[in-house]
């Protein structure tokens, strides 16, 4: 059995390990690991709840040291996120659903994100990482 190790683009602390095992119609088989990425020296994580809210809200200001930023919906309403200033229902970046988590791909944005919901009802955990 030959076997190689690859990180894939994208998947961040993710190593797959491809495993030819016997041959069945030359198809082969992924397994993925997970591989603990130790935190940077100086990095340091920040929770902030925002209230929900029925008009636009600003959930994180400019941040040009961004190094990350998670977004968790713990609302039963629909939250609309928009990289920049004054979100709207018909103007957004990403619609995040009842319960529903959205991280901001790397490299992270580092301007203003603002957000706005379809119903005012409970709040948006933001976690920022510095």
């Amino acid at each position: 059995m030959s076997e190689s190790y690859f990180l894939a683009p994208g998947l961040f602390g993710k190593v797959f390990r491809r495993a030819n095992l016997r041959k069945v119609e030359d198809v082969d088989v992924l397994e993925s690991y997970t591989i603990p990425i130790p935190n940077p020296a100086g990095h340091a994580a920040t929770v902030t709840a925002v209230a929900s809210s029925a008009s636009n809200v600003t959930l994180a200001a400019e941040n040009l040291s961004r190094a990350a930023l998670l977004i968790f919906n713990d609302s039963t309403a629909n939250l609309y996120i928009k990289f920049g200033e004054t979100v709207t229902r018909t103007s957004f970046t990403v619609k995040i659903g009842a319960g529903g988590y959205f991280e901001v791909p790397q490299p992270p944005y580092t301007g203003q994100i603002d957000g706005i919901w379809s119903d005012a009802n409970g709040r948006a955990l933001v976690t920022e990482v510095v």
